[in-house]
């Protein structure tokens, strides 16, 4: 998955509220010139149900490639995540409810799955 730009990005949307515990996010990547590629990585706590971006797109001359994203459901309740991608418009990547101490992944090559 790519973000050909810095005006896109992925965001999650959460179908509830949070219980206890936020909603655990890590992003592996890398971004792409014409030169030897650049590893990157963010990490992020979610607690609303609003809009939240999980990475942007690179800097201008870049692409980003995502190479893994992990979502972690740490709270006690199980949750619908929804996953968008702008380019303007919002593109929906993936919608998966994960129960309490489940992981949604994506790999790259392979996709989205649940552990």
């Amino acid at each position: 998955m790519f973000l050909s730009n810095q005006n896109q990005t992925l965001e999650i949307s959460l179908s509830s509220n949070i219980v206890n515990n936020p909603i655990n996010i890590n992003v592996n990547y890398a971004d792409h010139t014409t030169r030897i590629p650049v590893a990157g990585a963010s990490s992020i706590l979610v607690t609303s149900t609003g809009p939240t971006v999980i990475v942007s797109g690179a800097s201008t001359g870049y692409q980003r490639q995502i190479k893994n994203i992990s979502i972690y459901n740490q709270d006690t309740v199980e949750n619908e995540i929804t996953i968008k991608q702008t380019f303007p418009n919002k593109i929906t990547r993936v919608v998966e409810t994960i129960q309490s101490n489940q992981t949604l992944q994506y790999v790259e090559h392979k996709g989205w799955s649940i552990v």
